[in-house]
């Protein structure tokens, strides 16, 4: 299964739900992580509930110039994202940074 890393958010105008996500392609092989893509939470969600990908959040660590992968990606409800399996219907990606189309 392909392994992606969720990088960064961007949020409805009224900040209530996630649109669209950075995401940068995992190779275990290389050890290498892609550039940066934009989809919508709902392509992201679509590829997790079908079992096509894996999903995980990250961060970029500044001191050692690598990603540090985080928590699994769960779809909630029909399509939210979250990384914590706590029951409530709406998407939660802990601190990752937001970024504008």
């Amino acid at each position: 299964m392909t392994d992606y890393y969720v990088t960064a958010v961007r949020y409805d105008e009224k900040k209530s739900h996630i649109t669209h996500v950075h995401v940068r392609h995992r190779n275990r092989a290389e050890l290498t992580v892609g550039a940066a893509m934009v989809s919508s939470r709902e392509f992201v969600a679509n590829l997790i509930s079908t079992e096509t990908a894996n999903f995980r959040t990250a961060v970029w660590n500044t001191d050692t110039k690598v990603w540090n992968g985080g928590e699994r990606i769960h779809v909630v409800g029909e399509s939210f994202l979250s990384t914590d399996r706590n029951g409530q219907v709406k998407d939660n990606l802990g601190e990752l940074k937001e970024f504008k189309l």
